[in-house]
């Protein structure tokens, strides 16, 4: 996940932990992929204009079906027997983290975006045209982050691994990357948030502004539930590396009991992120339930539908005739 780490353990195909890697890696993608179909479209069927809110939510629901596309694929294919190769390390390796990056920083700038609207609501909002630009700024950072990775990435054999000149470029590489996709990603929300508390509390007595204090609060809880999210599932693999880097004989070995793992928490948090949306804010909880509810409708209707044609099939067959079928019994 991270491409500081030199590889993964490469675990026997038949061992306990490659069996059980397996499951969590297949549970984490029927999970995570539908977990971010799911939101994907209750936005698309959403009536009437899309806000920014809903461009950047699409842009984390993609960005997080990625990471764990990507990453589930990778270890699913090294479960399978096979080694890293020469081409994999050069290119596909160093940008593997590029989908988890720009989930991060859609994170926070959902966090700058819903404080500017609480702290100045007498700016202009911004355009869909404005927040599409946003996003690919996003994902062009991303993967700038990731250059000089993706410069020294090298093939060890059964390895990949990043070939710096010096320990110091490495540790500079390292807390680089802690810095961004971590230390600075949290300390910005963080100070959102005191911002947003401040002003929220000041409107508590306008009644007249009841809907909109309901709509920011609920959109706040779900933020703040994926920050908190962020911060502890991904504080493993972040300050695990800058332990490796920075720390004593002593802290190394702690670290090697903890990272085998880290990855883990990292695809859980990515399938976290589109259920935490579907469960705290009110407008969108309604609209996440009502696509369900068409969806589960639809499957049961077909079910009912098919098995209604199989019964007057046989029916018929039993009888000498010949069931036609009649406009009812298609399947839509």
């Amino acid at each position: 996940m991270n491409n500081n780490t030199s590889s993964s353990i490469i675990y026997p195909l038949e061992s306990p932990e490659a069996n059980v890697r397996f499951v969590v890696y297949l549970g984490s993608l029927i999970l995570g992929t539908f977990g971010g179909c799911t939101v994907l479209a209750a936005i698309i069927t959403k009536q009437g204009n899309k806000t920014d809110n809903d461009i950047f939510l699409t842009n984390l629901a993609i960005s997080d079906m990625l990471t764990i596309w990507v990453y589930v694929g990778v270890h699913f294919y090294l479960l399978s027997g096979h080694l890293y190769g020469k081409y994999f390390c050069l290119y596909f390796w160093p940008l593997m983290s590029v989908p988890l990056c720009a989930s991060i920083f859609t994170i926070t700038s959902m966090a700058v975006i819903r404080c500017r609207s609480i702290l100045f609501m007498w700016t202009q909002m911004i355009t869909q045209k404005t927040a599409k630009i946003w996003v690919l700024g996003l994902w062009i950072a991303a993967f700038i982050v990731l250059i000089p990775a993706l410069a020294v990435s090298k093939s060890a054999g059964r390895f990949c691994h990043l070939d710096w000149s010096t320990i110091s470029q490495r540790r500079a590489y390292v807390f680089f990357i802690f810095t961004v996709e971590y230390l600075f990603p949290l300390v910005i929300v963080l100070c959102c948030y005191v911002g947003i508390g401040m002003s929220l509390k000041k409107l508590e007595g306008q009644v007249q502004r009841e809907n909109i204090q309901r709509e920011n609060k609920d959109i706040i809880k779900a933020i703040a539930a994926i920050v908190i999210v962020f911060a502890i599932f991904l504080m493993p693999l972040q300050v695990g590396m800058m332990m490796w880097e920075f720390g004593n004989t002593k802290a190394k070995k702690l670290v090697l009991t903890f990272m085998n793992y880290a990855d883990i928490l990292c695809i859980f948090h990515s399938c976290l992120n589109p259920f935490i949306y579907g469960i705290v804010p009110r407008e969108f909880r309604n609209r996440y339930s009502k696509w369900i509810t068409v969806v589960i409708n639809k499957i049961i209707n077909n079910c009912c539908r098919l098995s209604r044609y199989k019964f007057r099939e046989q029916r018929n067959m039993g009888g000498n005739n010949v069931y036609l079928g009649t406009t009812d019994d298609i399947i839509l």
